[in-house]
Formats: structure tokens, sequence, C-alpha cells
């Protein structure tokens, strides 16, 4: 027997990381975002050991809803563009959070840009942000 299809979809963020899980039946299963800010100051440690203990937050908390949902395929919209180095850091980041976590659990993943979603749902690669929750609440 075919185990059912659990997916998670993912807004990557190191600050904000939205993710939906779903069934095969688009009933949503969970919803939320993962918000984790900056601390190195307040902690007194380096920046880069804060970003560590960022990317640990988010990780326990992606793998703890994988396991519990059963999560078996996930789709994540691919972060691009940088304003600075360090978005541009915070990029590559979130990438290798969640590529290395479909590894290592052995997920199938597939990456799609804004450009991609827009295009599926409304058929046009420039709409609004406001168009596309419509359509997406539509949908669900």
């Amino acid at each position: 027997m075919d185990r059912e299809l659990i997916t998670m979809s993912c807004d990557p963020s190191i600050r904000g990381w939205g993710y939906v899980v779903l069934d095969s039946h688009k009933n949503i299963l969970s919803v939320g975002c993962i918000k984790t800010e900056p601390k190195a100051k307040k902690l007194r440690i380096r920046k880069g050991d804060d970003d560590i203990r960022r990317i640990s937050e988010i990780n326990l908390v992606l793998i703890r809803l994988i396991k519990h949902y059963k999560v078996n395929y996930i789709v994540s919209e691919l972060p691009h563009g940088s304003q600075s180095a360090s978005s541009a850091q915070s990029i590559g980041m979130v990438k290798a959070i969640l590529q290395t976590i479909c590894d290592c659990l052995g997920l199938s993943n597939d990456w799609y840009s804004e450009g991609d979603a827009k295009l599926n749902l409304l058929n046009k690669r420039t709409a609004t942000k406001d168009e596309t929750i419509q359509a997406i609440s539509k949908l669900y």
C-alpha cells in the first residue's frame, strides 16, 4: 500500500521561516512561522555563533514537524537576490538548512521560484502579493 503524500511547503528565511503541511486531500495539517531574532550582542557572542544558534532553532522545529506529520515531500521557494553580504549569507544558510535536512532524512524536495509559483497559481509571473493571497485563500 502506498503512503499518503504529506507535503511541507516552505517560504524560507532566517528571520521568519514560513511553512504549511498539507495532506494529499489539500487539508492543512499545520501552518506557521519559525521566527528567530539576532541576539549576538545581547548574548555577548560572535555573530557566527549566533547564526548557528538560529540555524539550530529552525532545524529543531522543522525536524519535529517532519517527523510528527510524517512529511514525505517538500517544496520550497528558492531564495534569490540580496542587498548585502549579510543577506547573501542568510540566503545561503536557508538553502543549506533545507537541503541538508532533506538529504539526511531521505526526503524528496523541489525548489521553485516566486515567479513559478505565481505562474502556476495565477497564469502570470507578475501577480501582486494581494492577488497571490486571494488565490491561495480561494484554493484552500
